[in-house]
């Protein structure tokens, strides 16, 4: 790939509010600054941060039964009023809530709906808010599932989940820059809030296509990314064959593309983009509303 071709797209993309764009292809390396590199909230982005978490404590040893932890084992102190939840969330695992298939028809837990809730248990409000659904026979993309990972994940290894990952994750990739934001109740939200730059945001894209190493070390097991990255659920309502990344399945905290391309997503134009064949990542940052013309601005780059 020539780099012109790069710089190319991302001239046309400087329209945009974005704030940084990192593309990377074999030893093709290139960061592009557009008006900021410092630390950005990258919204939904967090849960696949949280699901890389997630394997590596299973990995450890901190959920004994993996995938297969019961969720109500960590959730003995909230009275749950819900008798049809009780039945359904007597039998939810780990697992759902990696897959977004919890048993909720609703999102819950969006920015501005924990904004509004102030001080509220967020762990309780979700647990008590109706279900519809059998764990696992349902998926919405919803951030409440990855609250409570993020909380049963602090239960588990008597830690925060910025600090297991700043102990276990960023640090193996040499990123220091983080910050991740708490609930009223003193846990990070798991599911958004994660604060950090573009260019250490690319890094866990490389460990992704790099099978959970970094600079020839093992982060993470090369089992766990790819376990992230199949198709764990499938998710039609979300998918649109228009769209540059058509949303064809969800795997744990990613999109999964027909076409192999899986990547994670957050509001206001934050992007990992993994492309296998070409392996090439893209990562983006900024506080661009309408994301469609992001995508379509690194079409060519993605698909050609």
């Amino acid at each position: 790939m020539d780099c012109k071709k790069y710089d190319k797209i991302v001239d046309q993309l400087r329209s945009l509010e974005m704030d940084e764009i990192v593309i990377s292809q074999g030893e093709i390396y290139e960061d592009y600054v557009l008006k900021n590199c410092t630390r950005h909230n990258v919204h939904s982005i967090s849960k696949f941060v949280t699901a890389l978490c997630a394997g590596i404590a299973i990995e450890q040893g901190y959920f004994k039964n993996g995938l297969d932890e019961l969720i109500l084992d960590y959730f003995e102190d909230i009275q749950i009023n819900n008798s049809f939840n009780i039945k359904i969330l007597k039998k939810a695992r780990l697992r759902h809530l990696l897959t977004l298939t919890l048993g909720h028809d609703q999102r819950l837990l969006d920015s501005e709906e924990i904004r509004s809730l102030g001080s509220r248990n967020l762990a309780e409000y979700v647990l008590n808010y109706p279900m519809k659904y059998d764990a696992g026979n349902y998926f919405i993309y919803t951030s409440a599932p990855f609250y409570l990972l993020s909380v049963m994940m602090s239960k588990a290894t008597s830690q925060s989940l910025l600090e297991f990952a700043n102990k276990y994750l960023f640090a193996k990739l040499e990123i220091t820059d983080v910050d991740w934001r708490t609930s009223k109740n003193g846990y990070n939200l798991g599911c958004t809030g994660l604060e950090i730059r573009g260019k250490d945001l690319h890094k866990l894209g490389k460990l992704m296509l790099e099978d959970g190493k970094y600079r020839g070390n093992e982060v993470i097991s090369k089992e766990w990314i790819k376990e992230m990255r199949k198709v764990q659920v499938m998710s039609p309502a979300y998918y649109d064959e228009k769209r540059v990344l058509p949303k064809y399945g969800y795997g744990y905290g990613l999109w999964i593309c027909k076409n192999g391309i899986y990547f994670c997503d957050g509001t206001d134009g934050q992007y990992i983009i993994v492309v296998p064949k070409k392996k090439m990542i893209v990562t983006t940052v900024g506080k661009q509303k309408d994301m469609v013309p992001i995508t379509e601005g690194i079409r060519s780059i993605l698909l050609d």
